[in-house]
Parts: C-alpha cells; sequence; structure tokens
C-alpha cells in the first residue's frame, strides 16, 4: 500500500533530514562545487529523447564534463554513454539508480531529464546532497511539487535552474524588447499554441505486457501508483496524470514563459479550460483537443493544443502572438515579426496609414547559452536571472492552473500570494498527490 501525506506534511518533512528508498539524505550542504577557473563536473538523470540535445550543450562548454550518466533503462544509458563519447567527454559511468550519482563526492551538479513524476524526489536529494541542479521543463508534476523543489534550494542553498531555454534566445530577447518599447500599444490578448497531427493512432493501443529486460519497471514508476507496462504508458508518459499533464503542462511552459516575462507579470488570476479525446485512439487518458483562457491583470491569455490537426496558426505549428492596439508580434524559435493595425487614414498616396512599422528579426541557433549560464551561476555560486527554480515554478503553473480547471469542470481562480485556489477545496486536493509509493516518499 501506498503511503499517504498531506501536502502541509510533505513540505514540513522536506526541509529535513530523511530516509529515502533506503538511503540517508543527512542534508548536508557539503559538496565539491568547482570554482572559478575548475570544470564543473556532472551527473546526467534521463536518458530520453533530449539527451540528444542536452549532452553536446554541456560537452560544448570548455568547463564542462560528465562523470556519469543514469538512466532506468540500461539501453538508453547506454546510447548516452555514446553520445559523451562521441562529443570529446570521454567514457562516462553508466547506472540506474541515480543515488549513486549523489553518493560520488566528484559530482558538483547534475542534470534532470526524467518524466515529470521523477523531478521532485532527485531534485531535493540532489540539494540535499549538496549538488547543484538543471531540470528540464516543466519543473514538476504538480504545484506542490514545485513548491517544494523551491523550499528545498533556498534552505540548501542550492543553484536550481529550469531549462526554459527560450529565456537565452537572441530573438526572444528582441522580440520581448520590442514589446517593453511600448510600440504594439495596449495588449489586451495573447496567444500560444501547440499544434501536431497523430491521428489516429496516436501513441498506440497495446495490451499491457511484460517491460523489456533492460527496462526496470519498477524504478520508472518509483512515487507513482503501481500499474502494468504498456508501451503506450512508457513513451506517451506525459498524457497520463501519474506522470504528466499534456502539451499543456510541458510544451506550454515554454509560451507561459515568455508570456511572462513579455507581459511583466508571472501568475495568472484565474483559468477555465475545456478539451477531449476527439480524434486519437490509443490509450492515454488526457485529450488529445485542449483550450485553456487564461486572465493576467489587464489581458487574457489563451493556449491552445491539437493532435488531430497541424494546421499552422499564424503561420507556425506553435508560438505566442501579442496582440496590441497598434499591432500584432508573433514569435517563435525561428524568428519574429510584427503585423501593424491601420489607421484607417490614408496618406496623400493612398496608401494606408499604420499604427506601427512592419519590422521582423531572424531566430536564434540552438546553442548552448542556456546552459552556459547554469555553469556560470554553478561556479559563482549565484542565483541566476533568467531561469531560476521559482521562475520555473512561476512558469509552470499555468498549466498546472488548465488542468485543475479541466479535472474539476469549472472556472478556478488562483491566489498567487497563498499559492492556493480561492474558496474551491476541490481544486486544492490536487495541488499535491496524497500518495507516494513506498519507498519513494520522505521518511523523518
Amino acid at each position: 500500500m501506498p503511503y499517504k501525506i498531506t501536502r502541509r506534511k510533505f513540505l514540513e518533512q522536506s526541509g529535513r533530514s530523511a530516509v529515502i528508498g533506503g538511503t540517508l539524505l543527512t542534508g548536508s550542504t557539503t559538496s565539491a562545487s568547482a570554482g572559478a577557473n575548475a570544470k564543473v563536473t556532472l551527473g546526467y538523470i534521463g536518458c530520453g529523447n533530449r539527451r540528444k540535445r542536452l549532452i553536446p550543450a554541456f560537452l560544448q562548454l570548455p568547463d564542462v564534463q560528465i562523470a556519469v550518466v543514469c538512466d532506468v533503462h540500461h539501453k538508453r544509458a547506454q546510447i548516452a554513454g555514446e553520445i559523451v563519447e562521441r562529443n570529446g567527454g570521454g567514457k562516462p559511468e553508466i547506472c540506474g539508480d541515480y543515488r549513486r550519482i549523489l553518493d560520488r563526492q566528484d559530482i558538483d551538479a547534475i542534470v534532470i531529464a526524467t518524466p515529470e513524476h521523477w523531478k521532485c524526489l532527485p531534485t531535493i536529494h540532489a540539494c540535499q546532497a549538496g549538488k547543484d541542479v538543471y531540470v528540464e521543463k516543466p519543473l514538476a508534476r504538480t504545484i506542490g511539487e514545485g513548491q517544494i523543489m523551491i523550499k528545498a534550494a533556498r534552505k540548501y542553498d542550492r543553484i536550481v535552474m529550469i531549462g526554459t531555454q527560450q529565456r537565452n534566445m537572441l530573438c526572444y530577447h528582441d522580440a520581448v524588447k520590442y514589446i517593453h518599447s511600448g510600440k504594439l500599444g495596449k495588449i489586451s490578448a495573447v496567444r500560444a499554441w501547440n499544434f501536431e497531427n497523430h491521428a489516429p493512432q496516436g501513441y498506440g493501443n497495446h495490451p499491457d505486457q511484460e517491460p523489456p529486460p533492460e527496462l526496470d519497471w519498477n524504478m520508472w514508476l518509483g512515487p507513482a501508483p503501481q500499474a502494468p507496462y504498456n508501451p503506450c504508458r512508457y513513451y506517451g508518459f506525459h498524457f497520463y496524470w501519474d506522470y504528466g499533464g499534456g502539451w499543456q503542462a510541458d510544451w506550454g511552459v515554454h509560451m507561459y514563459d515568455i508570456i511572462h516575462w513579455a507581459m511583466k507579470t508571472d501568475t495568472p488570476l484565474s483559468a477555465a479550460a475545456s478539451g477531449g479525446k476527439y480524434v486519437t485512439k490509443d490509450r492515454v487518458e488526457l485529450p488529445d483537443t485542449f483550450e485553456v483562457v487564461f486572465e493576467y491583470p489587464g489581458f487574457i491569455s489563451l493556449y491552445s493544443f491539437r493532435f488531430g490537426n497541424s494546421r499552422l496558426f499564424e503561420g507556425m505549428g506553435y508560438g505566442n502572438a501579442f496582440y496590441g492596439d497598434n499591432g500584432t508580434l508573433v514569435i517563435n524559435r525561428d524568428g519574429w515579426r510584427v503585423i501593424p493595425e491601420p489607421t484607417g487614414k490614408l496618406d496623400s498616396q493612398g496608401k494606408m496609414i499604420m499604427r506601427t512599422e512592419a519590422v521582423s528579426g531572424p531566430g536564434s541557433p540552438r546553442a548552448p547559452e542556456h546552459q552556459g549560464k547554469f555553469i556560470e551561476a554553478v561556479k559563482a555560486h549565484k542565483k541566476p536571472e533568467m531561469a531560476d527554480v521559482e521562475m520555473g515554478h512561476r512558469s509552470t503553473i499555468p498549466g498546472h492552473l488548465a488542468n485543475i480547471s479541466y479535472r474539476v469542470g469549472r472556472k478556478v481562480y488562483w491566489d498567487a500570494e497563498k499559492e492556493v485556489f480561492k474558496n474551491d477545496p476541490q481544486a486544492n486536493k490536487l495541488i499535491m498527490p496524497d500518495t507516494y509509493r513506498r519507498p519513494w516518499m520522505l521518511e523523518v
């Protein structure tokens, strides 16, 4: 039987010494932190698709080495080790249990690129072991887990940074600077979207079966409820409530992050979501079509997700659009442009006078600037300016609000200061899961 644990109890326990999964974590903040001129030694946890970009990105930096790679899928870990070698990083240790990384005194920081249900615990444990953390978005599977991760980072004085790399792409800096100039005028609405077509098969409709021999399925489940292995569950984990929250809580984090930055805000006032599983015939639980409207002070923001139609919006399969009374700015990693609004008046040559200029900018290459900022923060032991854990938490919250609105079937209102729903006990129960499967919980 799983342990039941309240959100308050979990928050209290997360700041103290604990026994987790048979490993004693003493709460020590002693680490082998690298100095300003030394190499930073990383441990890499979670060798799924992100390994293809993250490992080379870190190894492009002259002062980084990856000493160990870890995944519960042995073949994935082996492939990640080969990527390290191909990128000049030598031959790393390969392991299947991240606690072995925490035991190594030569590891300065860890990179977490696991499914969402496996981000909170390794982050807390790394902070307790004196390691800094780079964690992929979304920050956590739930709002409560994000709160705990902030608490751990602050209590143990660790650098914890989220992988919202658009914060360090030049095209986004240029676009946000343009928005902050006021040239778009009053922005009353913002949009974000992800449109793909995986109909009708989705992630497939496989029967439950024995896991492949190279996968430790019990360890993959970790704190999540016991469940039989299914390829759909493993490869489509984003779309099961026990492991993720769909693109609205994953891909969407990138878009919410840019909205918060550009609009100088950090949390919605409310969320109203709807959607359903209308197209795909697979076994996943979350909708394949999803819409949510967020209210912010002074504007609304809309997020749209489709898995059954990939028609572009504003010429893009994903992106952000900012609608001002002088013009519209649209952006993704391929570039940005401003579409002016007409004044309704003609100039002396009979051409429409526009409220602002039509301007554009190129996209940004996928260079390791973001990962470099993390390494700089580790060396200086200074909180990163652009993607600190608390900023990552705020950018992850909209997706959680959207899903909670969908699950309770109504609009929900958020108290950003207290980080609870207003007068909504049912919604508040979804802030933090009340079960962590043995032994994956904090036990004082």
